[in-house]
C-alpha cells in the first residue's frame, strides 16, 4: 500500500527531483520575502515557476498559498484593516477577477506568458527607477480603474497586489492601516479567484497535491521573512527584487517568441 507522500508525488505536477529543488527553492524565498514585507511572493514566484508549469496551473497554485501566508502575516492585523478603502476597492476588483478568469481559460498560453514577461519587466523598472516622495492622497474614484485591473491582472498572473498597493499606498497614509487593510484585500481576493478557478475547472488534483507538497517550504520561508522583518528595509528589499524582475519578464518573452 502506497504512503501518502508516494501518492501526493504521483498525483502532483511535479515531473522529478530536480522540478521539486527548483520549485521549492524559488517559493522559499518568495515567501521570505513575503514575510519580511507583507508583499511580492507572486511577483517573484510567478515569471520563475512559468519556466516550469504553464499559468493555468500555476496561478491557481500560488493563489492557495497566498492565502495560507494572508493568514498566517495578516490574521493578527485585523482591527487595523480601514473597512472603508477596502469596501470601496474590492467590488471592483470581483469584475476584474470574474474576467481575468475567463481569459485564463479561454487565451492561448503563449500570449498570456508574454504578457505575463511584459508586465512584470515593467513593474521591475518602475520600481528600480521610482524616486522616494512624500505622501499624497490620490481620489477615491482610482478605486475603480486600479481594482478592475488589478482583479483581471490577478486572475491571468497572480501578481495584480500591485495595483492594490498602488491604489491603498495613495489612500493610507498610517503603515499599519496600510499593511492591514493590504493584507485584507489580497486574502479576499485571493479566497474569491480560487472559487472562480474552481467554477472554472482550473483547480485539478494535480495542483492540489502539487501544493501540499510544496507548503512546508512556503511556511518555513515565511517564518524566516517574519524573523528578518525588523532588520531588512522593506524599501531596499522590494528594490533589490525589482531589479531581478526585468530580467525574469525578458527571459519570459523571449520564451513567448521562440514560441
Amino acid at each position: 500500500m502506497p504512503d501518502p507522500l508516494s501518492t501526493l508525488l504521483a498525483a502532483s505536477a511535479l515531473s522529478g527531483a530536480a522540478d521539486a529543488l527548483f520549485a521549492a527553492a524559488v517559493l522559499f524565498v518568495a515567501y521570505a520575502v513575503f514575510g519580511m514585507t507583507g508583499f511580492g511572493s507572486a511577483l517573484i514566484a510567478v515569471p520563475v515557476l512559468a519556466h516550469l508549469w504553464p499559468l493555468a496551473t500555476l496561478v491557481p497554485m500560488v493563489a492557495l498559498f497566498e492565502i495560507a501566508s494572508a493568514l498566517l502575516v495578516g490574521g493578527s492585523q485585523r482591527r487595523a484593516v480601514d473597512l472603508r478603502e477596502a469596501g470601496t476597492l474590492v467590488p471592483f476588483m470581483l469584475a476584474g477577477i470574474a474576467a481575468g478568469t475567463l481569459l485564463l481559460v479561454a487565451a492561448p498560453s503563449r500570449w498570456l506568458v508574454a504578457g505575463l514577461g511584459v508586465f512584470v519587466m515593467a513593474y521591475g523598472l518602475r520600481g528600480v527607477l521610482a524616486r522616494e516622495r512624500g505622501f499624497r492622497r490620490v481620489p477615491r474614484w482610482w478605486a475603480a480603474p486600479f481594482g478592475l485591473v488589478g482583479g483581471v491582472v490577478s486572475s491571468l498572473f497572480g501578481t495584480g497586489g500591485s495595483f492594490y498597493v498602488i491604489h491603498l499606498a495613495g489612500r493610507l497614509e498610517d503603515k499599519s492601516a496600510l499593511r492591514a487593510t493590504l493584507s485584507a484585500v489580497l486574502g479576499t481576493s485571493n479566497a474569491i479567484r480560487l472559487c472562480a478557478f474552481l467554477a472554472s475547472g482550473l483547480l485539478l488534483p494535480a495542483v492540489t497535491a502539487t501544493a501540499a507538497l510544496l507548503l512546508p517550504v512556503v511556511l518555513l520561508g515565511l517564518w524566516l521573512g517574519m524573523r528578518l522583518h525588523e532588520r531588512v528595509s522593506r524599501a531596499a528589499l522590494m528594490r533589490a527584487v525589482c531589479v531581478l524582475l526585468v530580467p525574469a519578464g525578458l527571459s519570459l518573452v523571449a520564451r513567448a517568441i521562440a514560441g
